[in-house]
């Protein structure tokens, strides 16, 4: 079995595309895949499955939640072993600014267009490293922009679909069993 974990855009927002961690995880539990675990309610679900390709399995995700629960979501997933290396890399560690936040966006593709470090004064995010299709970004309060973040950057300037997750989120998932 390969440890995943799935990563959903936009749930549990303002409101709209509402799902119930339990309620996830019991979808999850239909499709078949083991040792479900959700945390928070951003749309993190660990699991583990015999499938070796993970399109496949963002695929059959996003097709179980359309008919479970009525709207199309947007799902990523990445093995444990992917977050591990993310995790080990942490680029954050040498960024020196006051009440830092910090984020992992994930894609589904490669994007290198970018030359890094990238600053978008318009979003007042910095992208400061990549791995894979995974950028490693810091939201900047201390500049001037409309904010937004890596997400909005990502997506309005690039038409790439992405979903991010707070660095101690990612901790914290590493961190679960």
């Amino acid at each position: 079995m390969i440890s995943y974990i799935a990563f959903l855009r936009g749930i549990n927002v303002s409101g709209h595309k509402i799902i119930k961690m339990s309620d996830l995880a019991k979808m999850f539990t239909v499709l078949k895949f083991k040792n479900v675990k959700t945390y928070i309610a951003s749309g993190n679900v660990l699991f583990e499955s015999n499938e070796k390709d993970v399109s496949k399995l963002e695929a059959k995700i996003e097709k179980e939640i359309l008919k479970t629960f009525g709207f199309d979501v947007v799902v990523f997933v990445r093995t444990r072993e992917e977050l591990e290396k993310i995790v080990k890399l942490n680029p954050f560690a040498k960024i020196k600014i006051d009440k830092p936040k910090f984020y992992v966006l994930f894609m589904k593709e490669n994007f290198t267009k970018l030359k890094l470090p990238f600053f978008s004064e318009k979003y007042a995010v910095e992208v400061i490293a990549m791995l894979e299709n995974n950028f490693f970004c810091v939201a900047r309060p201390d500049v001037i922009g409309s904010g937004g973040g890596a997400n909005l950057f990502i997506e309005k300037e690039h038409r790439i679909p992405a979903t991010t997750r707070n660095w101690n989120t990612i901790i914290k998932i590493m961190n679960l069993e």
